[in-house]
């Protein structure tokens, strides 16, 4: 038997079907069933989007009409298949053509393909969730605080990890308040020191929904950010302070935003007052 497919091929022998197993977390078995009981696994495949009979409506005759006349010659045809891990199925037209062919009540052998260890695919599951919420929600709120502290803060302040905490969590709770699907979580905030002049500000999810991370420092697809901020320790606050006063009245809001972002040191600012 072979479903003229290598990928599904696999789950035929019992050589690969191991290796798809311990591998690909996927496991293969041979069901005999019914044109119906093909039917109605291929509406659950399609989350029921499409009934049972919907489907089977939707077929074409031109192929069927074909593949009834075939079968009744004796033409062999490939093994059908339902997977349930991956949703996927093939082979309605050949069941169609069967109930025509044979009767309601024939049996024909068809491959069905579900997850081998339900719990290393939740896991996978989780992870995938962590990484969507990471690169598409997280990552957005620490940039954010990247923008904030530069344009609020010309030195480093002494509560800088309270500060990114504080903000952290308001853009958290407002992004739970607007989404469909909130999230728990826990995170924290560490600074580090690189240079004499220089600090770095990581951002560790800790927790998600529940699941504590025994290492924050590893979680897929980069989880933290580094975020890093330049002082210049010999240059006194009001002097800054001075500086910026002049700049704000000789530029637009969104010029000084766009300055701000350049990260200039004194000497850089003074010519852009000249």
């Amino acid at each position: 038997m072979t479903t003229d497919t290598s990928y599904y091929d696999n789950f035929l022998n019992p050589k690969d079907l191991e290796y798809m197993r311990k591998n690909k977390n996927r496991d293969g078995e041979i069901v005999m069933m019914t044109p119906d009981e093909y039917f109605e696994g291929a509406s659950e495949i399609f989350n029921h989007r499409h009934s049972a009979s919907e489907l089977v409506d939707q077929r074409s005759d031109k192929y069927t009409d074909q593949y009834v006349e075939d079968m009744k010659n004796g033409d062999k045809f490939p093994l059908p298949y339902l997977n349930f891990a991956d949703p996927g199925q093939e082979g309605l037209h050949r069941m169609l053509a069967a109930k025509r062919a044979f009767g309601p009540d024939v049996k024909y052998p068809v491959l069905v393909v579900t997850v081998y260890d339900q719990s290393i695919e939740d896991e996978k599951l989780m992870w995938k969730e962590i990484s969507q919420f990471e690169q598409k929600e997280f990552r957005k709120i620490v940039d954010y605080l990247e923008s904030y502290i530069e344009n609020n803060y010309h030195t480093p302040p002494d509560n800088l990890e309270e500060i990114a905490e504080q903000f952290i969590q308001e853009e958290v709770n407002y992004y739970n308040d607007n989404a469909e699907d909130p999230v728990d979580i826990t995170f924290k905030c560490e600074v580090e020191n690189i240079t004499s002049d220089e600090q770095r500000l990581c951002v560790y999810l800790t927790s998600y929904n529940g699941y504590k991370f025994d290492d924050p420092d590893f979680i897929q697809n980069s989880p933290w950010f580094d975020n890093m901020f330049d002082y210049a320790e010999d240059t006194d606050d009001a002097e800054v302070d001075d500086y910026l006063d002049q700049l704000e009245s000789k530029y637009s809001d969104d010029e000084i935003d766009k300055i701000m972002k350049m990260d200039l040191d004194i000497d850089e600012l003074l010519a852009l007052l000249k």
